[in-house]
């Protein structure tokens, strides 16, 4: 452990850095929606904008955190992946790794995206609940 303070230190407090790894967001889309998945938002947010290292890996069709199964998934926009319209074959996990500017991995996320056919399910709660005419 480093004991000396330098005078220009500042402590930041950054949602999920302490752990980097913040789980698995799990969503539910129905094909031919635009879905964008944002890895660098509460990053700067809390931190302000440094020089951050963004890759991006896709396990396709599966929900998992593991790593093994992962390949490369280029971002033309870097901090965020977009899918408009997303297709099934869309389906699976993402994966965002953040690396400051020492390479050290300051946060890892990852996004289980299900995509479900047109006309399979209603997702809107309050048009299921007027077409069931239940309540």
């Amino acid at each position: 452990m480093y004991e000396k303070v330098l005078e220009d230190c500042r402590v930041c407090t950054v949602k999920c850095l302490e752990s980097w790894q913040c789980g698995l967001r799990n969503m539910t889309v129905t094909s031919g929606e635009r879905v964008e998945i944002d890895c660098l938002g509460e990053v700067m947010e809390a931190m302000g904008r440094f020089s951050w290292r963004v890759t991006w890996r896709y396990a396709g069709g599966i929900i998992t955190s593991d790593d093994s199964l992962f390949i490369r998934r280029d971002a033309p926009l870097l901090d965020r992946v977009i899918l408009d319209p997303i297709r099934e074959e869309d389906a699976g996990t993402y994966r965002c790794d953040v690396q400051d500017v020492t390479l050290r991995i300051v946060k890892r996320a990852y996004w289980g995206i299900r995509v479900l056919p047109v006309g399979i399910l209603n997702l809107d709660y309050e048009s299921s609940l007027d077409q069931c005419n239940c309540c």
